[in-house]
Parts: structure tokens; sequence; C-alpha cells
């Protein structure tokens, strides 16, 4: 719905706001994130998940009043199969809010590609966030982000989600600024892997496992074998959803050179706070 209908309607005290989220999260912290921001705006809201494999093969369309997207950062910016799923939607100027997840070292350009991408699809970006989650590479011994989205995250994503309410029911449709990118723009144009460089695929220890099929199910673009478990490296999203959601810990995540353990430790010390843009 055009979004002077939309405010025209929305006027009445009694009218029900049709919030779509659309979402990528293998490891579950984007959800966490997009599912407090909805309950912030107090409405039911229809959730789309392209995180499964066979998700991201159904044709969706724009269905509400307000889109959100939500998504992790992966060096420096939102993997590029996410944008290839919604590639095909039309904004038909819906109201559309961007809130990109990172583990607590920086969003780089995600916050850019979500304006970018409201431009080039016709919506009206009235919103952008960035949230920190756990760092997929975090652990107990490496504490980036660990344990994260926390009670204090989720409560800033609840309000966040009034805001915009609040913005919305105002017939306030304006343009958030854009922060500057900690990175060039143009890490768009590089493959995804660039992280390989710098971490391997997770291995499996034979001596844990118990053949639960838990990682092959967890794994967002199917690299794993379902009968070996070996993991096919060129496939690998370096997302370690697997080794999240192993329930016998059973796989293992490593650095390629032993250096990078520590400068990722560093880099990912200080407790970083959440951004809220409207």
């Amino acid at each position: 719905m055009p979004y002077k209908t939309w405010y025209s309607d929305s006027r009445n005290e009694a009218y029900q706001m049709h919030i779509q989220l659309i979402t990528f999260s293998p490891t579950g912290t984007t959800n966490q994130i997009a599912n407090a921001f909805a309950e912030g705006i107090g409405e039911d809201a229809k959730h789309i998940d392209l995180t499964a494999p066979e998700n991201r093969t159904k044709r969706i369309a724009v269905n509400g009043d307000l889109v959100v997207l939500a998504a992790p950062v992966y060096g420096e910016r939102i993997p590029s199969l996410y944008w290839n799923t919604i590639d095909q939607l039309e904004g038909r100027d819906t109201p559309l809010v961007g809130l990109a997840v990172y583990g607590n070292i920086g969003f780089g350009i995600g916050l850019v590609q979500f304006a970018d991408y409201a431009k080039a699809h016709g919506f009206r970006l009235v919103g952008l966030g960035a949230f920190v989650g756990e760092h997929s590479y975090s652990n107990e011994t490496i504490n980036v982000g660990y344990g994260r989205p926390d009670a204090g995250d989720l409560q800033d994503a609840s309000e966040f989600g009034k805001l915009i309410r609040e913005k919305l029911l105002c017939g306030d449709f304006s343009y958030p600024d854009v922060p500057k990118p900690s990175v060039p723009k143009f890490v768009t144009k590089f493959p995804d892997m660039g992280t390989r460089v710098l971490i391997k695929q997770p291995s499996v220890d034979p001596a844990l496992c118990v053949n639960c099929g838990i990682c092959v199910s967890a794994c967002p673009v199917g690299a794993i074998d379902a009968e070996t478990l070996a993991i096919t490296a060129k496939n690998c999203l370096r997302c370690y959803a697997c080794v999240k959601k192993c329930p016998k810990n059973a796989r293992r995540a490593a650095f390629r050179f032993a250096p990078f353990r520590k400068i990722f430790a560093n880099a990912g010390k200080k407790h970083k706070e959440n951004l809220m843009l409207f």
C-alpha cells in the first residue's frame, strides 16, 4: 500500500499495522533482534525467514504497511545471498526499516547496503539499526559479543520498534541519516568469501559427534554432507551455525593462523552500543 494511503488509514486509532519481517539468521541472533523490534511496534508480524535454503527458492512479495529487513554482517557486509533472494521485491513506496546485526566489531557497509537497496527497489526508508549479536567466532574464552544480544540489546530493539511506530503514526516518513561506513563501499564488489583467508571451515570431532544431523539442518547453504558430515569449503559461509547449534560441542572453529585469534579478540574487546537511526 502506498505510504500516503497507509497514513490516511492509520489515523484511525483502531487501525492495525501490518508488518512484514524478512530475515536471514543462521545462528538465531538476527531473529531475536527482529522479533524484539516487532514486539516493540506492538503488532503481529508476518515473518519470512530466509535462513533455510528451501525458503530462498520461494517467490516473495511485499505484503504489509512496513517491511523490516534484518540480516547479519559477515566480513563488514551483509551476504549477497540475502540480497539475491529479495532482489525481486517491488517497494511501491512502502516504508522500510533495515536492521544489521554484527558481532561487536563493526557493521561495515551494512547500513549503506540497506539504504541503497531501498532506493533501488522503490521503498521509503524510515529507519536503520545496527545491533550487536554474539560474534560467530566467539566462545567462552574469546569474548567478542559473547552472550549478546542480552536483555539490554533486546530492550533497545523493542524501544526502536516503538519509536518507528510513533514516527509512522505521526505521518513522518523522513529519511534517516546514513552513517559513513567504516570500510570503502567498493568491498560490495568483492566475493563474499573473503573470510576464508582468516577462518577455516568448521571441523568435526568424531569422538564427540553422535551423528544427530543437527549441523546438517542448521547449515544455511547446504554445505554439510549428510552422510560424512564433511563440509565443502567453497560453499561454507563461515556463519558457524553448525558450531553454535551442535548439542555435543563436536564442531570446532579455528583461525588459519594463530596471530589472528589475538587480533580478533582485541578488535572485539570494547563493548559496542546499538545504533538506532530514524
